[in-house]
């Protein structure tokens, strides 16, 4: 048999890898007879003609790695598993990149892993904790700057609006009561249209890793105006039942589409698993408040992370509202709720097109599943599914409990992995929600909240992944022939 044959035999077909970045590998119990996939090679820098061996592996891995490596491996083959770790290998051409390896067990003989490429993931860590520090520092100047103005300016508007109230309370129906009123809705546009430009401009600015992150001191488009008679698909957040039942009937009685939540975790859970026109979000609620509840939202990629928000609440405190404000809601309504202020403030508030009905959701990408099937034959497809699911099965649990100690790096590191695997077998929930946490963890403040959403999101994905690989039980005919 020719070295070309022999060599054809040791490496994985291409489909094997989960996609740029990442290589497959499979490998018996003492380590002797070693398969990559095609980007193992890549990552490595090693010719495709050159067949894995051990003592290949070993140059790779950098001399301070090495005593890492062989505890984690032993770990491997006692307990079944290894957790995700950053190693630094040293390619051929003498170059050190960074890449993060797991592996498991594959029945009693089998050890089969994944590497990914992160050295840029590193660098660019690096530079973002710079830049972050830098924005936090000009957004500290830049509200304190815009608190001071709105207060100037909407202090007397205030007082306005009180005297008009004093009068429509003593003067009764007279002649000037048409001027009376005329005045107090003026005034209300005017304090609502301060709030409005102050939620506009003093919105931190985004995130530096955040891939919709805009130029420094843009506050991007304002959104487009749309129809009043427009229907919207509403997320409703209110603790309290009956008011959650009053305003949801008010809002399905103008032919809107409503989900009523009663805390603030199952509005993000519900948010990062299907779109929604409008958030109403009541800041004071069990397991997670208003307030994290917004900054959570926010901290979804987009277009999740631009939903508008309009934040309610019976405090109405100038100071109570720039925390809303801060925290990232577009506007703030008092309560106790008239029907007709809120509506109209919904009309200025709602986007210009709705969104698509069937967007959202847990779905499987079935041409990459069927590609992965024809490339890599049914026992090396069912392989790497099982490998996703212990993934997500056991992965957030590990982020959730990063995250509780405070390593903060850690959490965030393993959330974006996370994300980054999950995004070449479909759409989910799940992945959208670890930006979320994500990009929290990056800024030390994850609420527990948040993370026992991300761990109700897991079990449902593991459960959808567990009936796909029921699929995967009996090759067909053709295959097993």
């Amino acid at each position: 048999m020719s070295l070309e044959n022999i060599n054809a035999g040791r490496r994985l077909p291409e489909g094997v890898g989960f996609g740029a970045g990442f290589g497959h590998w499979r490998s018996d119990r003492k380590g002797k007879r070693i398969v990559w996939s095609p980007e193992m090679y890549r990552i490595a820098g090693v010719s495709p003609d050159v067949i894995p061996s051990p003592e290949l592996i070993r140059s790779l891995h950098h001399p301070d790695d090495l005593d890492r490596v062989e505890l984690a491996m032993a770990e491997t083959l006692r307990t079944g598993s290894m957790e995700p770790m950053r190693l630094r290998w040293v390619r051929t051409d003498g170059a050190i990149i960074d890449v993060e390896m797991t592996a498991q067990m594959d029945g009693p003989a089998t050890v089969i892993g994944i590497v990914r490429e992160i050295s840029g993931d590193i660098e660019t860590e690096r530079a973002l904790a710079i830049a972050r520090a830098e924005i936090r520092a000009a957004d500290r100047v830049k509200s304190e700057l815009l608190a001071g103005m709105r207060s100037e300016v909407r202090a007397p508007i205030s007082q306005l609006l009180g005297g008009i109230d004093k009068l429509q309370q003593e003067s009764g129906r007279t002649r000037w009561q048409p001027l009376v009123d005329e005045l107090a809705h003026a005034a209300g546009l005017a304090i609502g249209a301060i709030d409005e430009m102050h939620a506009r401009f003093d919105r931190p600015r985004p995130d530096p890793a955040e891939p919709d992150a805009l130029p420094c001191g843009d506050p991007g488009p304002a959104p487009p105006a749309a129809a009043p008679n427009m229907r919207m698909h509403i997320l409703l957040a209110e603790d309290n039942p009956i008011n959650r039942r009053l305003m949801a009937g008010l809002l399905t009685r103008e032919g809107h589409q409503v989900v009523a939540v009663e805390n603030g975790r199952l509005a993000l859970g519900a948010i990062a698993a299907q779109p929604f026109d409008l958030v109403l979000m009541d800041m004071q609620m069990p397991e997670l408040d208003g307030l994290s509840a917004i900054r959570a939202i926010r901290a979804l990629g987009p277009p999740l992370s631009r939903t508008p928000i309009l934040a309610i609440s019976a405090d109405s405190q100038p100071e109570r509202q720039q925390l809303c404000f801060e925290a990232g809601a577009d506007s703030f309504l008092p309560k106790p709720i008239v029907a007709g202020q809120l509506l109209g403030m919904m009309a200025r508030m709602r986007r210009a097109a709705p969104v698509a009905d069937n967007a959202g959701g847990d779905r499987l990408d079935r041409k990459r599943m069927d590609h992965l099937i024809a490339q890599a034959g049914h026992d090396d497809a069912a392989i790497l599914m099982r490998m996703l699911l212990l993934d997500v099965s056991d992965r957030p649990r590990r982020i959730a409990a990063a995250a509780r100690a405070g390593a903060w790096d850690l959490a965030a590191a393993e959330g974006e992995a996370l994300r980054t695997l999950l995004e070449g077998f479909g759409n989910f929930g799940l992945s959208r929600l670890l930006v979320s946490v994500s990009r929290q963890c990056r800024r030390c403040d994850c609420p527990p909240a948040v993370l026992d959403e991300m761990l109700e999101h897991a079990r449902r994905l593991a459960a959808v992944l567990n009936a796909e690989l029921g699929s995967f039980a009996t090759a067909p005919a053709e295959a097993t022939a």
